[in-house]
């Protein structure tokens, strides 16, 4: 007897289920990242994960193994919303100063992570609970986004625009301006709309870049 085999998979199928999968694990991550932020990491369990996205625990387990799967699925959100914001940047380059390319930069960053905030305070406040893979992954992207601005800041000086003193601690202070936002947010948001606080963090950038901020001391020898 002949045996009758289905009709394989074209490739746009698949191609499909796989934007389908990965659609789906990022909606899963969103909501992850917000009970966590109300319960705590630890504190949270699959199944109340899976009652918040609506679905059941063996469905859960489709998209994800366990719980811990979920600093690698941030990690994928932030490194794809960093190509995105990557893209834009390397455009602007072309048709801007590189001072209001750096501009452009921090508010973008700084936008990115009030709509993120919720995901980047997890890694913040779970950090200590995360195995070597896992802070090798974080740390990866926290790299990531310090390069976004020191591809900026490294133009901007070979063409004489830029004068700062340390590429590295520049774009991690730039950075660092942007993650305060969230970092001290009952302060800053009593204070500040978000567009003034990304224009303070623009001025305060483009002042950096022009090593207008120096050290009073000089390094000991």
């Amino acid at each position: 007897m002949t045996r009758i085999k289905g009709t394989p998979e074209t490739s746009s199928g698949q191609n499909r289920r796989k934007r389908s999968a990965v659609a789906k694990r990022r909606q899963i991550a969103e909501v992850a990242a917000n009970l966590f932020f109300k319960k705590g990491f630890m504190q949270t369990t699959t199944k109340e994960l899976a009652e918040a996205c609506g679905m059941s625990v063996g469905t859960l387990y489709y998209y994800i193994k366990s719980k811990n799967d979920f600093p690698q699925m941030f990690c994928e959100i932030h490194n794809s919303d960093l190509d995105i914001m990557e893209k834009e940047i390397h455009k602007e380059m072309l048709v801007n100063t590189l001072e209001n390319t750096l501009r452009k930069a921090v508010k973008q960053y700084l936008y990115w992570i009030d709509r993120r905030s919720k995901l980047i305070m997890f890694w913040y406040d779970t950090v200590r609970y995360l195995s070597q893979d896992q802070l090798r992954a974080i740390t990866h992207a926290e790299f990531r986004a310090i390069g976004y601005f020191e591809e900026i800041l490294e133009k901007g000086k070979k063409e004489g625009s830029f004068k700062f003193r340390d590429l590295r601690v520049t774009a991690y202070s730039i950075e660092l301006l942007c993650h305060e936002w969230i970092l001290k947010a009952p302060f800053l948001r009593g204070q500040y709309t978000l567009e003034e606080y990304s224009n303070l963090c623009q001025d305060m950038a483009v002042a950096l870049a022009r090593g207008i901020y120096k050290s009073s001391k000089k390094p000991a020898c």
